[in-house]
C-alpha cells in the first residue's frame, strides 16, 4: 500500500475559493458566551477510499482552530482497504481522528456509533463525498454560538464540486425537482422543514440528539433515514436554521442510470418511512400502474432517440435548446418517479406493509 501524505498532497484536491461576494462569511469573534464550543465531525464511509482521502485532506485547511473540532470516521464494512488506508496516516492531521470499523450495517448504524462516542458539544454529520469549504466548520460553530439553545440544528449548503461538469441531469435533481437537494424550496431559513435534515451537511447539539433520538437502524440504505430522524426531532422540539455560508462541495457525479438505482432504494425506504409514520404525508401515495416498468422502458427509448437526434445536428438555436432541455426534464421525471414507485411497491410486498 502506498503511503498517503496528507499535507503535501494538495494535487489530490483543489482548495475551493468561491467567487467574491458569493456566500461571503464574516468570521465572528469568539466571545465569552459559547467560546469553548467544540464540534465532532461524523463521516460514515463504505468503499470510497479515494474520495474519503480528498475529503479528509480538505479538513486541514479549515479556518476554524483545530482544537475546536475533531472527527470520527466509521468504516461500514468496506472491502477496498479504507480502514487500513486511514489507519496508516490518521496521525498526520492537526486535529484528532478516531476510526471505527464495523460489519456492513448501513449509514444509520454507523452514525449512531459515532454520535454515542462524540466528544464535542456539537456533532456535524456529513459524507465521505463532501469536500468542505475552508469556512464550513467555522460557519457551523458561529451559528451555534449565536443560537445556543439546545434544540437548534444548523443546515449547511451543498453544491456540486467545482471540478465536476454539471450536466442537465445534475441540474435537474438539484435545481428543478430537488431529488438530491432542494435548498431553493426553503421558505423560512429560521425554521426549516424537517424534510431538509440533510445528513450531507447538518449539525446539532450532541446532548439534544442523544436525549431526543438517534437514527433508526431499520433503514438499511442511505435513504429516508435522515428525513425520518428529522421528523421525530421536529416533533420533540428541534428547530432547524439554514446557514448557506456553511458550504460543502459534493464530489459525486450523477447520471440517470445510477440515480435511478438510487431512487429504487429511496422507494424501498419510503415504504418503511410510511409504515413507521403513516401520517407523515398529507395525502396517501397512489399505487403505481401495473405497467410502470414498460412505461419506464418506453420513456428511456424516447430519451435515447432525442439524444441521438441532437448529436446529429451541428447547430441548434438557443430557444430550441431550452425546449429540448425541458423535454429532457419531463422524461427524467417520469423515469425517476417510476423507479421510486417500483421500489416502494417491492418493499411493501417483501415486508408485508400495507
Amino acid at each position: 500500500m502506498d503511503k498517503f501524505q496528507p499535507r503535501p498532497s494538495l494535487a489530490t484536491v483543489s482548495r475551493m475559493d468561491i467567487s467574491p461576494g458569493q456566500f461571503e462569511l464574516e468570521v465572528a469573534e469568539k466571545d465569552e458566551k459559547g467560546s469553548n464550543l467544540k464540534i465532532t465531525v461524523i463521516i460514515p464511509t463504505r468503499n470510497r477510499k479515494t474520495t474519503l482521502r480528498k475529503a479528509l485532506v480538505s479538513y486541514q485547511f479549515q479556518i476554524a482552530d483545530p482544537v475546536d473540532y475533531d472527527m470520527i470516521v466509521v468504516d461500514d464494512g468496506s472491502v477496498d482497504g479504507t480502514s487500513e488506508d486511514v489507519a496508516e496516516w490518521i496521525d498526520e492531521f492537526p486535529f484528532h481522528i478516531q476510526l471505527i470499523t464495523q460489519p456492513p450495517g448501513g449509514p444509520a448504524r454507523a452514525r449512531n456509533r459515532a454520535i454515542r462516542q462524540a466528544k464535542g458539544e456539537l456533532v456535524l454529520i456529513t459524507g465521505d463525498d463532501i469536500i468542505p469549504h475552508q469556512r464550513m466548520i467555522q460557519a457551523h460553530l458561529d451559528a451555534h454560538r449565536n443560537n445556543p439553545e439546545s434544540h437548534i440544528a444548523v443546515l449547511g449548503f451543498v453544491d456540486w464540486h467545482p471540478e465536476l461538469e454539471v450536466t442537465d441531469f445534475m441540474d435537474y435533481i438539484t435545481k428543478v425537482d430537488g431529488h438530491q437537494f432542494a435548498y431553493h424550496h426553503i421558505t423560512d431559513p429560521n425554521d426549516v422543514n424537517y424534510g431538509y435534515f440533510y445528513t450531507s451537511n447538518v449539525s446539532i447539539k450532541t446532548s439534544f440528539l442523544r436525549q431526543r433520538g438517534l437514527f433508526s437502524e431499520q433503514f438499511r440504505f442511505a435513504a429516508c433515514e435522515d428525513v425520518e430522524l428529522g421528523y421525530r426531532l421536529k416533533q420533540r422540539g428541534m428547530r432547524m436554521i439554514f446557514v448557506p455560508e456553511a458550504i460543502g462541495y459534493h464530489l459525486h457525479p450523477m447520471d440517470l442510470e445510477s440515480f435511478s438505482h438510487r431512487q429504487f432504494r429511496v422507494g424501498q425506504m419510503m415504504a418503511l418511512l410510511l409504515h413507521l409514520h403513516p401520517g407523515i404525508l398529507d395525502v396517501p401515495l397512489p399505487p403505481p400502474p401495473e405497467d410502470t416498468l414498460e412505461k419506464i422502458s418506453a420513456v428511456k427509448c424516447s430519451l435515447d432517440e432525442l439524444e441521438s437526434a441532437i448529436a446529429d445536428r451541428t447547430h441548434i438555436p438557443h430557444n430550441e435548446l431550452e425546449q429540448i432541455r425541458q423535454l429532457r426534464f419531463s422524461m427524467y421525471r417520469e423515469i425517476i418517479y417510476g423507479y421510486q414507485a417500483l421500489g416502494l411497491c417491492e418493499e411493501r410486498r417483501l415486508q408485508g406493509f400495507k
